[in-house]
Order: structure tokens, then C-alpha cells, then sequence
């Protein structure tokens, strides 16, 4: 999809997001409460991400462990900003 889009900002001279999310201090609250409270906490970052995101083409996606990435079809980097400090 990120490809998809990039090559999809460039033909059109759009501009084009990518927000990185990691959850800080992920490795200690899983030592603390166990893995699945872990996945659950997880579960509700997701569900934030996603309730966060108000267009149909923004994407959502886990990238891995505790890291998410939000793709934002034409969005400016003000207006990643905008999102990110919301999140």
C-alpha cells in the first residue's frame, strides 16, 4: 500500500505522510503484567490509531512488536503533526 501511494503522490504531486508510533516503556509493562495484558494494551493502541484516522485512505498497520505505522495520503507533515499530537 505505502508503494502504492508513493508512486501515487509522485504522479500526482501530492503530498504523502508516513507516521512511525512506538510505545514507549512496551518491554517493561510486559515484564510487569505478562503478555497478555501486553497484547491487550496493544489491541487498544491499535483501537486509538485507528479512531484517529478519519479518512478511508489513511492505512493503520502494526510494523512490528510494539511499533505501528500510519500511512496518510495527502497529508502535509503539518498535518501528520497535527495527528500525531493528538494520538
Amino acid at each position: 500500500y505505502l508503494e502504492l501511494e508513493w508512486r501515487r503522490a509522485i504522479r500526482e504531486q501530492t503530498q504523502l505522510s508516513l507516521m512511525m508510533i512506538d510505545v514507549d516503556y512496551f518491554k517493561a509493562y510486559n515484564d510487569n503484567f505478562g503478555h497478555l495484558e501486553g497484547d491487550e494494551a496493544l489491541r487498544q493502541v491499535a483501537k486509538a490509531i485507528r479512531a484517529s484516522c478519519s479518512r478511508p485512505s489513511d492505512l493503520p498497520a502494526r510494523y512490528g512488536g510494539e511499533e505501528f505505522a500510519l500511512v496518510l495520503p495527502n497529508t502535509s507533515p503539518g498535518g501528520a503533526r497535527l495527528l500525531a499530537e493528538k494520538l
